[in-house]
């Protein structure tokens, strides 16, 4: 089985929930499937860093570059626009296309004679970024991908009901999936930025307004302590917001913004933090929080549907966009952090977002579409 996969920006080396989802799944797929299947992912050429580190010794994956332009508007569907083209001429046996963007060409791949899988990672008319014309198009995607697709997964709880509702088709719950991760030891990431283990608060996230990065700092400032905020993660496109964020961090000493970091670097930063926040306005099921659980780490999130829907203690869900109420929050987490840190544990949260199960469920709707 041929296996192509478009609507990412690139697999390795570059940070988004959509990304790592893809690298994640599409790896271990290649590792434990292999003889079953060729993975061919195809990634924006100018995402692509030249030094970045790739699996070894994984023959049944490929990655291809194909070129997008650098408008923030155009990048996705120009890209698959072209990615489709390309199937088209290699005629992979599925095409498997990621977010509601990119599947505006879910016709044209139709039209083509591919068999599609579409797995819709969120909402994404409902992120504050995009203007009216856009949040027309991310619509217009979601009822493309609903109605020209083989099949459909989504990766948030609860979601599936309700498209299924909205559209009359049937769509697949496999969420996002997420690795085991072990503590390591502490490296030079902490001396570099002056942070003590249990002593910060670590959030990880593109630079983008529904993120609310900006909150975070507000609601830090008013804090009496010690510890430092940590803002890892950077934004694709320079905007006002990300100016607002980059000016905010800069009124307070304890706030430390990192910049994109190598996965390597983000594991020791979660290795020793204190604790982990998340107070966004509008997430699908984030792959950051995941791996904050899986680290054992004290977690903000906002009281969000999707959030909600994972039975979290109800003392980690933080009302959007309230500062007082994540201010109060965080000192919480502060006052009931241990001297010593000790891993908290999620383990029976996270059981059903074990990679192996993930990578399997992805399989059999491929497996399912193949065969007819």
């Amino acid at each position: 089985m041929k296996i192509m996969v478009i609507g990412l920006r690139a697999a390795f080396g570059t940070q988004g929930g959509i990304e790592s989802h893809v690298r994640d799944i599409m790896t271990s797929m290649a590792q434990s499937r292999g003889r079953e299947c060729s993975i061919e992912i195809i990634e924006r050429k100018r995402f692509v860093s030249t030094n970045r580190s790739l699996p070894k010794g994984i023959a049944a994956l490929k990655l291809t570059q194909i070129w997008c332009p650098k408008s923030t508007s155009l990048e996705a569907i120009v890209h698959s626009f072209l990615a489709t083209l390309y199937a088209g001429f290699k005629r992979p046996d599925i095409l498997h296309i990621h977010g509601i963007g990119p599947s505006l060409v879910a016709p044209l791949a139709r039209l083509l004679g591919l068999k599609i899988v579409v797995t819709h990672h969120g909402e994404d008319y409902g992120r504050d970024k995009w203007g009216a014309f856009a949040k027309l198009m991310l619509r217009l995607g979601e009822y493309f991908a609903s109605n020209f697709s083989n099949a459909r997964i989504v990766i948030a709880p609860g979601l599936d009901e309700k498209l299924q509702t909205k559209f009359a088709r049937k769509f697949n719950y496999i969420p996002n999936a997420v690795p085991k991760c072990n503590r390591i030891k502490r490296g030079p990431i902490l001396g570099k930025f002056e942070l003590r283990p249990g002593k910060y608060l670590l959030h990880v996230g593109r630079i983008v307004p529904e993120k609310c990065q900006l909150d975070l700092i507000e609601a830090f400032k008013t804090l009496e302590t010690d510890w430092n905020l940590v803002l890892v993660g950077g934004s694709d496109h320079e905007s006002e917001y990300s100016r607002s964020v980059l000016n905010g961090a800069q009124t307070d000493s304890r706030v430390v913004m990192t910049g994109s970091l190598d996965r390597e670097a983000v594991a020791e930063l979660l290795s020793h933090a204190g604790g982990f926040a998340l107070p966004s306005t509008h997430e699908g099921l984030p792959i950051a929080l995941l791996e904050a659980m899986s680290y054992g780490l004290p977690i903000i999130v906002s009281a969000l549907p999707t959030l909600i829907s994972l039975n979290l203690p109800s003392e980690v869900y933080v009302i959007p966009k309230d500062i007082s109420d994540l201010s109060a929050k965080i000192q919480n987490l502060i006052d009931n952090s241990p001297k010593e840190p000790i891993p908290h544990r999620w383990e029976k949260h996270l059981d059903m977002f074990k990679l192996e199960n993930v990578t399997e469920g992805t399989f059999k709707v491929y497996q399912t579409i193949f065969k007819n």
